[in-house]
């Protein structure tokens, strides 16, 4: 028998479960999601026949109640186990199959699981395991962890299917330590200078406004949206969260002290305490624009 995915599609913590399942030698699908699309696709996926999978992983997603209802209804209803870190997930620790901790991400709890079953532990995955932990739950500062920032930012040169790819062929090959490529270190390279171009230009145009009597800085920005929120806190030391907007995307949260999930969730997103965000919907933008901007500091 062969088992299901099913994680999210846009970061390194949701991609990175797909390269530990290609690590385990076992017949797989996937199916990678944006947060938005959970509940539809859930729901027909539940229709359909599931008896050919032995496990059906979900990780890195919240799951909405309404499909925990059906779950504990269903007849492959044994065959589910669920890890994630979300505190809009939190709802769902009262079930025996799910694996939930704000202090992890979706990929250490998947890897802690797996690593118990299958022999794919080595020196190199927990260096990499651990960045991307660093990475997803912002704490590649306190860390000192310079490999996680380039996590992300080769995802967005690979994009989630060949980051995939070029992953699972680094952890087959090297076991001893994570290391780069020189063709990514030359393209880290270029990247890194058109990146700071692009931050300063972003930077430039920054609004800063009061969001529920919290002096943020807002950006509108389609790239590099972790490294520009970073930025602005950085360079912004009057601004306590930045607010970065992707009209193509979404809206992300960040922050050094104040819970942005909280922010996050008033608009039906969510996410982490310094790291959050939601789905750009005509919605989202009318109550954001009527709410957030309150004026300038």
């Amino acid at each position: 028998m062969k088992d299901y995915l099913i994680s999210h599609i846009k970061d390194v913590d949701g991609v990175t479960p797909v390269v530990l399942m290609n690590l385990m030698n076992r017949h797989f699908d996937y199916k990678l999601l944006d947060i938005y699309e959970v509940e539809e696709f859930m729901n027909e996926f539940l229709e359909q026949d599931l008896s050919c999978y032995e496990h059906i992983y979900i990780t890195d997603l919240t799951v909405p109640e309404s499909i925990y209802e059906k779950l504990k209804k269903h007849t492959c209803k044994d065959k589910f186990l669920i890890f994630d870190h979300h505190k809009t997930h939190m709802h769902a620790k009262k079930y025996s199959f799910v694996t939930l901790d704000m202090n992890e991400c979706g990929t250490t709890l998947f890897y802690n699981y797996l690593k118990e079953l299958y022999d794919i532990e080595t020196p190199a995955l927990n260096q990499y395991i651990e960045s991307v932990k660093n990475l997803d739950l912002w704490l590649f500062e306190q860390e000192e962890d310079k490999i996680s920032p380039i996590l992300d930012s080769l995802f967005g040169l690979y994009g989630e299917l060949r980051y995939i790819d070029e992953m699972t062929k680094r952890f087959l090959a090297v076991k001893e330590e994570f290391v780069l490529t020189p063709f990514e270190m030359e393209l880290l390279k270029l990247e890194e200078e058109g990146k700071n171009r692009y931050i300063n230009n972003r930077e430039l145009r920054m609004i800063k406004a009061k969001l529920k009597n919290i002096p943020v800085g807002i950006a509108f920005a389609e790239k590099y949206r972790s490294e520009l929120c970073h930025e602005l806190l950085n360079r912004h030391p009057e601004i306590d969260v930045a607010v970065v907007i992707n009209m193509g995307g979404g809206i992300s949260f960040r922050s050094r002290e104040v819970d942005v999930s909280l922010l996050a969730k008033e608009f039906g997103g969510g996410g982490h305490k310094l790291a959050a965000g939601l789905p750009i919907n005509v919605e989202a933008i009318e109550k954001f624009l009527d709410v957030q901007f309150q004026g300038k500091i």
